[in-house]
Formats: structure tokens, sequence, C-alpha cells
């Protein structure tokens, strides 16, 4: 079996964490982990994979053949299989965010080993790039200068050399497009990009949910005359408030009210309005024109009093 380890580690360039406990009856827990692996395998029935070490422990063992990644990419993924937890509770959602500055008192399956009496130590990648987790999930740093097998440096990890130019010409292109700090992760992209996240960020919040949209359809069933009324009338004091200071249809359903911002520039006048603490949506958000925006009366009083307010400001300041 260390023979066959040896050679796994070698060929297959995998990674291990090993816990083990000295006198124990408890088993040793050995974790392989190997990065961007499909299921292109022998024991997958891939024909061009020639994995013999895998297939036999695949054998011997327990085969998933419907096993799923949380998430596409390195740091996502390995953060959440190693603490449990979807990337998108722990916010890591790319290669930049790091699990335990986000999430300090958060428990991994290492850390976890340790607290029942293992010792948890790794070599290779466990984490992604920086995210060692050093001082939580590992009882000692690795070992570097006792591993046996040398590793050749080649271009990407890859043997045959039209992979090694694929992967230059396409780390060139990458370089090109994104530079040296954004080709590094899916936080960076090209500005257009980066601008429409910024706006799914701000404006998607404030969009029914699909909770909402369920109990929208429960709603059918229920007296709710009094709140139409209610919400009436909040949409009549909005548009009789902003008539004089902007060109307003009044709405014949739903929440919300569409003026035309002053000079038919939707977008900077929400920007305006942002900087002042009002949040209301930008035309271009969710039509081909930019010369409107959305108010939603679905507030209480007050809070539509002091909208309006700062509108008639805006408008009346240029």
């Amino acid at each position: 079996m260390k023979y066959s380890l040896t050679k796994l580690l070698s060929f297959c360039a995998l990674l291990s964490l090993t816990l083990e406990v000295a006198g124990s009856p408890r088993p040793n827990v050995l974790f392989i982990a190997i990065d961007d692996l499909r299921p292109e395998l022998g024991c997958y029935g891939s024909p061009i994979a020639k994995s013999p070490i895998l297939d036999q422990l695949a054998g011997e063992g327990l085969l998933f053949n419907r096993a799923y990644c949380q998430q596409a990419i390195c740091s996502p993924s390995r953060a959440s299989l190693m603490t449990g937890a979807r990337p998108d509770t722990i916010g890591v959602i790319e290669n930049t965010a790091y699990f335990r500055e986000l999430n300090p008192d958060i428990v991994t399956l290492p850390q976890h080993f340790i607290s029942n009496g293992y010792e948890a130590v790794y070599c290779g990648k466990i984490y992604h790039s920086r995210m060692t987790d050093n001082d939580h999930s590992w009882s000692r740093k690795p070992a570097w200068n006792r591993i046996q097998v040398k590793r050749k440096a080649l271009a990407g990890g890859y043997a045959l050399p039209e992979n090694q130019k694929l992967w230059k010409d396409n780390k060139a292109k990458m370089l090109a497009k994104y530079g040296a700090k954004g080709a590094g992760g899916l936080v960076h992209g090209p500005a257009q990009v980066i601008e429409t996240m910024i706006k799914l960020q701000q404006y998607t919040f404030v969009c029914a949910p699909q909770p909402a949209q369920w109990a929208g359809i429960t709603a059918m069933d229920v007296e709710i005359t009094d709140h139409v009324d209610d919400y009436r009338r909040k949409r009549d004091m909005v548009v009789n408030e902003l008539a004089n200071d902007f060109e307003i249809v009044t709405p014949g359903g739903a929440f919300y009210v569409f003026p035309r911002a002053p000079g038919g520039e939707g977008s900077k006048f929400v920007m305006r309005a942002i900087e002042n603490n009002l949040l209301i949506i930008p035309g271009a958000i969710f039509s081909n024109r930019d010369t409107h925006f959305r108010i939603s009366y679905a507030a209480d009083d007050e809070t539509i009093a002091r909208g309006i307010e700062v509108l008639r400001k805006l408008c009346r300041t240029p």
C-alpha cells in the first residue's frame, strides 16, 4: 500500500491529508484532494485515462456515481467541503476571499478531528492558495523537506507539449484581457461585467423574492380589500405630491410609480438619490430606456414622505 500511494502521488500529483491517533483503536483517515478532476478515470468508464491505482481504490471502496461539486471553481468548493457550509453561506464564491477571515469561529473538518484527539497534518493543496488555515486546521506545518517525490516544473502541470502550448496561449489571453491582478479569480473581470454585478447587488434585493411570490398566490384566497385601498392611497399620495416637479402617470396597479427623470437621465438621477440615502431604480435596469426611474410605495407613510422630500429637493437643485 505504501508503494501504491507513492506512485499515486507521483503520477496524479495528488494531495493528501492524514489524521491519526497514536495508540488508539480508532482508524486513521487519509483524505486525497485532486485539483480540477472530472470523473475522467478508468473506474468511471473513461477510454482515455489510465488510472489503475485509483480504479483499484474504487473497486475496494464505495464509488459515487451521483456526486456534485458545490461550485465549479477551486477556493469555494474546497472551503465548502472542509467547513460543511455552502459557498454563499460562508461568503466564498471566488478565489480571493478567505473563509477564515469571513468566518473566524467556523470549525473545519480537520479542526473537528483535532478537538477529538486526532493529529491532523497535510501536504500539498487542501485549501486554495494562501488560505491554508495553519493556525486552526493543522497540528503542525507540512514537512516539505521529507517529500521523496519531486514533481517536474511543467507549464500548467501538463506533460504533452501541445497542452503546454494551449495553456500558455490561454494564459497570455487572460493577462492581456484582465491584467496581472484581474486574471487571478472570478472576482475580477471586464468593466461591463463588474458594473452589471454592482447593479445586481444594489437593485435586485428590492424585488419580490420567490417566497413572496408564493405568498401572493396564497393571498388570492384572502380578503385583502383594505390592503388594496391602502396601497391606492399611498400611490395617490406619491403621484399628487410629485406631479408639480415630475412628469408622472398614475399607475393602474402593483406598488410602483415611474416618474420621468429630470433631463431624461435616469441613471444619473438615481445616483444622486442614492447619495442622499434614497434607493430608487433606474429605468435601464428593467427596460432599454434610461429616461425614467422606479419608486416603490410599499412602505410606511413616514418613509414615503421622506422620499418625496428628497426627490423634490433633487429635482429643484440642478
